[in-house]
Parts: C-alpha cells; sequence; structure tokens
C-alpha cells in the first residue's frame, strides 16, 4: 500500500488510514519503506543512547538510541520501540507495549518517528503548524505544548487551510531562492479544551494514546496527499507563553536574527545530534532562512478565551485586519 505524507511516498504493509492513499496504480518508487508487523521479533540492544525527553510533566516520554550495527531505536514509552536504517529509508516497529492499540501505534509512527526520519534523510523540518493565506505560508514554531496546534485552529476557522500539524518541512527554491513549505498530511491534534473554546464539532475519535489526550480531527486543508504542493513561506512566528504575566494581552514582538536563529534550531526535529556534518548543513539552513524570512515572536497566555484576539492579532500583522479593528477588540480597557 502506497501513501504520501511529509513530501514522501511511504509503502506500508499495514493499512494507514491517517494518509491519503495513492492506490495500487502509483508508479513511483517508494521514498521509505514501513513495516508495522515485524514487531514480534526481538528488538536489537541499544549500544549508545544519542537522547532522551521527558514530557512537561517529567515523565519519560522519547528515547534515541543507536544499535551495535548502527541502526536508529526509537522508544515512545508506553507505545512501541522503532528501528530505522543509517539512511532513513527503512522502518520496523520492532516492540508494542501490552494493551497498545493501533491508533497509538500509527499516532507513534506519523507524528514521532517520521517527522525524526526526515532528518535521516538531509531535510529540515520544524516542530511548527501552518496555515496557508493568499499572502503566503504562516508558521506558528515552538516546543511541543506552546500552542502550536490552537493557534493554526484558530486561524483555520476563519477559512484559512491548515497545512501542517506539528512537522513544517522546508526547502529552497533553487531558482528563486525563496523558502517554501512542504504539507505534513490532513491532520490536526488537538486538546479537548481547545476542540470546545474554538467551536469545532467533538469527533469520537479516542484518545492518540493512553498518556496522550489529545485527539486527532480532520482539519480544513486544500492539500489531498496525491501531489506534493509547497506554498512560500510569509513569515515564522516563534511561540512563548507569558505564565508569570496572565493580564496581558497576546502580543507580537521583534526578534534580532540571533534570537530567531537560537529558537529555530531549538526547535529543528533532530534525530542524531551526533551528526556534526548534519548539525553544520542545519545551521547553514536556518541562519539563510532567518535572512530570508520574516521571523516575529508571538507571545500567547493560557486563558484560551482569548484565542479571538491570537486570530486578529495575527491577521493584522499580514494585512488581512485593518489595524484600527485590532486595537478596537484588543485593548486592554475595552468592556
Amino acid at each position: 500500500m502506497l501513501y504520501r505524507a511529509y513530501g514522501l511516498v511511504i509503502e506500508s504493509d499495514t493499512p494507514l488510514p491517517e494518509l491519503p492513499s495513492l492506490g495500487g496504480g502509483a508508479l513511483r518508487e517508494a521514498d521509505l519503506k514501513v513495516a508495522l508487523r515485524a514487531w514480534r521479533c526481538e528488538p536489537p540492544r541499544a549500544e549508545e543512547i544519542l537522547y532522551s525527553r521527558a514530557s512537561p510533566k517529567g515523565e519519560p516520554w522519547l528515547r534515541v538510541a543507536r544499535t551495535q550495527r548502527g541502526y536508529y531505536l526509537l522508544s515512545e514509552a508506553g507505545i512501541a520501540d522503532f528501528l530505522v536504517d543509517p539512511t532513513g529509508r527503512e522502518i520496523k516497529c520492532c516492540r508494542v507495549e501490552i494493551g497498545t492499540d493501533e491508533v497509538a501505534v500509527r499516532h507513534a509512527l506519523l507524528d514521532w518517528v517520521l517527522p525524526l526520519v526526515l532528518n535521516l534523510q538531509g531535510k529540515q523540518p520544524l516542530h511548527a503548524s501552518s496555515v496557508l493565506t493568499p499572502e503566503g505560508l504562516l508558521a506558528f514554531v515552538g516546543p511541543s505544548g506552546s500552542g502550536k496546534s490552537t493557534t493554526a485552529a484558530a486561524l483555520m476557522t476563519e477559512g484559512y487551510p491548515v497545512v501542517a500539524d506539528d512537522c513544517l518541512l522546508l526547502n529552497k527554491h533553487l531558482e528563486t531562492g525563496a523558502y517554501i513549505g512542504v504539507p505534513a498530511y490532513p491532520s490536526l491534534r488537538l486538546w479537548d479544551d481547545s476542540i470546545e473554546a474554538l467551536g469545532l464539532v467533538k469527533v469520537d475519535e479516542p484518545a492518540l494514546a493512553k498518556n496522550i489526550p489529545k485527539r486527532r480531527i480532520t482539519p480544513f486543508s486544500e492539500h489531498d496527499g496525491t501531489r506534493t504542493p509547497s506554498y512560500q513561506l510569509k513569515c515564522l512566528y516563534l511561540l512563548s507563553r507569558d505564565r508569570y504575566h496572565e493580564e496581558h494581552l497576546p502580543r507580537l514582538e521583534t526578534i534580532t536574527g540571533r534570537e530567531a536563529l537560537i529558537r529555530l534550531l531549538n526547535c529543528a526535529w533532530i534525530l542524531d545530534p551526533t551528526d556534526k556534518v548534519a548539525l553544520v548543513r542545519r545551521f547553514r539552513f536556518f541562519a539563510d532562512v532567518v535572512q530570508k524570512v520574516e521571523t516575529k515572536s508571538l507571545h500567547l497566555c493560557s486563558d484560551l478565551n482569548l484565542l479571538p484576539e491570537v486570530r486578529r492579532l495575527v491577521l493584522a500583522d499580514i494585512g488581512r485586519l485593518p489595524a484600527i479593528e485590532l486595537q478596537k477588540t484588543c485593548s486592554p480597557h475595552s468592556p
């Protein structure tokens, strides 16, 4: 079975209903092969731990290691282990946690393993959600829990199509030198309170995993996955939370190129931080991005009732909303 996601043609031994299918008539050779039925095999032993991450609550979450043969072993706590070949062309699920359903395994594959594997193939993915506007692509960049998906969904409710959720692949146009975004796949993952605050239809989909209560919704998107469109990047909004100043309204701030570069590098999907060649390539890539693409800091608040103000702030910034209207609706003295 052939599918498309993140600009790749993916061959899978198991149905991936979240992805657009290319059907049996596709002639193009797969960029990546996925085997989810191999999980009964014995997982190889990790020889070198490259890094591990914890959830915002401090619980073990993701571990990336290298095996003796140079393969990568990606373990998502409570879900599954995946073995990736050094070229990033093959992924095998080699262990599934007892009691884990197929939805959770596919979530780990699509939303964590695949973005990391893009990095192995020499591509430059960002932790970013994005929407398409007539002025170009807007990317909301930040770590997990920073509000990327919710901000994109707030724009989606005004008719702006979602292009990517949590992972946006960036390319440089060979002729124009402009930076373009490649769609991920039609999906948006939101917490229940965000779904309620935005007035979205609450689907009956189960939580993505027992330790990840987000739900997947099908967003308004122009991308059907049967082709790989690309959209010129208009602006990068680097998200942050005003946790200690919750009385403040959402605000935009101009930042220096150096600060923007540091924050972009911290939000890049990286599988192997010991690969010095890849690190240099990534640094040069994003150093050029901040020179060519407008980049700003977008400060958010935890109050979901302020999402309309976030939406108006962004739309006014790109000229889709008169500034005077923004001032009226966002004035701290408004009743």
